[in-house]
């Protein structure tokens, strides 16, 4: 629009194009004198025409007069070329900055450095960028990263969105932090939900550098547990459970697992706290083994009751 703000005299498109879901769906285009409609696919349930320099209220359908056949097949052909074949012709490329509200470091998509730029401003007073204070209550966290977690792949710049955007792994951790986090706030609200779904999917999407068995710290109250790993490269995946005596107690058997990584109770290795006689464990000290392929790791967890 900016041309026509600089120069009003200018041409512009002549058609103006609307849908409305109704009646199988309607789709219109609106020139200087003309409305046509075509409802279903193709017109199927119905066509309209109207007149406006005669019927500027659009109250007699003319669109199945057979003076008006060849205006309704020109306006028809309009109408199935789109908005975009009726764009005006105009030299060059005018960029218009746009910014999205969420975009906190203005570079035209929602993307995982947003999400950076509010973790690393998390309690600060003197901001890097106003933009971080997302809801404006003159405290940057994690509720202002869970805003702008639910926009996340949005642009300013239609062309340049991508459907889906590659997280690089050495921000794999800074997700799962802010994902702890989150858990343990009021998210009672649609966005905020949306915004930990977001943060989800972007944690099961990253492929890690490497195969990692991850600290487990069972529920105090509760032997059942879930462990978790990473994994670098797709491999079957079995988890040994050992007593203090290290004797075997467990085998999990998770089977074939691509690669990704498995932090969380979705997908993450599930113990329900029983031995392979399936009598509930004792307290004390367990080791619990992680073997993927070649990767063998063993870490140790405490269970209290």
């Amino acid at each position: 629009m900016l041309p026509v703000i600089e120069e009003p005299t200018r041409p512009w498109k002549a058609t103006a194009f609307s849908q409305l879901d109704r009646g199988g769906g309607g789709s219109s285009i609106r020139t200087a004198q003309y409305r046509y409609t075509e409802w279903g696919n193709n017109g199927q349930r119905g066509k309209e025409l109207y007149d406006y320099y005669a019927d500027p209220n659009e109250t007699v359908n003319i669109a199945n007069l057979s003076e008006n056949k060849e205006l309704v097949a020109q306006l028809s052909d309009q109408l199935k070329a789109g908005w975009q074949a009726a764009l005006p012709d105009v030299p060059g490329h005018i960029s218009v900055p746009q910014t999205l509200t969420w975009d906190t470091n203005n570079d035209g998509i929602v993307d995982i450095q947003d999400l950076i730029l509010i973790s690393n401003n998390f309690g600060k007073s003197s901001l890097e960028n106003p933009k971080v204070d997302v809801n404006k209550d003159g405290n940057v966290n994690i509720i202002d990263l869970l805003i702008v977690a639910a926009h996340f792949t949005e642009s300013s710049n239609i062309a340049a969105s991508p459907k889906s955007i590659i997280v690089p792994p050495k921000h794999v951790d800074y997700i799962d932090e802010w994902l702890t986090e989150a858990r343990v706030v009021n998210t009672d609200s649609d966005v905020l939900q949306r915004g930990i779904t977001a943060l989800e999917a972007l944690l099961s999407s990253v492929i890690p550098e490497k195969t990692v068995l991850l600290p487990n710290y069972p529920n105090p109250f509760n032997p059942e547990t879930w462990i978790p790993y990473d994994l670098a490269q797709d491999t079957d995946v079995h988890i040994h459970i050992f007593n203090l005596k290290g004797e075997l107690i467990r085998k999990l058997s998770l089977g074939f697992q691509t690669a990704g990584t498995y932090r969380m109770q979705s997908r993450s290795a599930h113990w329900d706290g029983h031995n392979s006689a399936g009598e509930p464990v004792a307290s004390g000290v367990y080791f619990y083994t992680l073997i993927a392929g070649e990767f063998i790791a063993t870490r140790k967890m405490l269970i209290r009751k």
